[in-house]
C-alpha cells in the first residue's frame, strides 16, 4: 500500500533533483575575459535565459545600453551581463526540464482519464 523507507528517500531525491533542474540557475561559466563583448545570442548561451527574457530585460532597462553596436549588432561586455545576472532572482526554467514536466503532466492526465 505505502512506500517503504527506501521508496520515500528515492522520491525525495527525485523531487530534489527536479527542483534543482527547474528552479536553480547554475553560475555562468566565463569563456574569456570580463571585457569580451557578447551579442544577444551569446548572452542566451552564457546565462541560460531565454531570448524573450533578455529582450524584455533590455526594453525594461534591466540590461544597460550596449557597450558596442558596430555593424548594427548590439554587444555587451561580459562584466555588464555578470552584474545584471547577480541582481536577478535565483531561479530559471530549463527548456528540457520544462518539457519533461509537461510530458509527465500529460501522462498523469492521460492515466486519470483512463481510470
Amino acid at each position: 500500500m505505502g512506500e517503504g523507507a527506501g521508496g520515500a528517500s528515492t522520491t525525495a531525491a527525485a523531487i530534489d533533483q527536479l527542483v534543482h533542474a527547474v528552479f536553480l540557475r547554475p553560475e555562468p561559466t566565463p569563456e574569456g575575459g570580463p571585457d569580451n563583448l557578447l551579442a544577444i545570442a551569446q548572452i542566451v548561451d552564457y546565462t541560460g535565459l531565454m531570448r524573450g527574457t533578455i529582450d524584455a530585460d533590455i526594453s525594461r532597462g534591466r540590461i544597460p545600453s550596449p557597450d558596442n553596436s558596430e555593424h548594427r549588432v548590439k554587444r555587451w561586455k561580459r562584466v555588464a551581463i555578470d552584474s545584471v545576472m547577480s541582481k536577478r532572482r535565483g531561479y530559471r526554467r530549463h527548456r528540457e526540464a520544462r518539457e519533461e514536466l509537461l510530458l509527465r503532466s500529460a501522462g498523469s492526465r492521460a492515466r486519470t482519464r483512463e481510470a
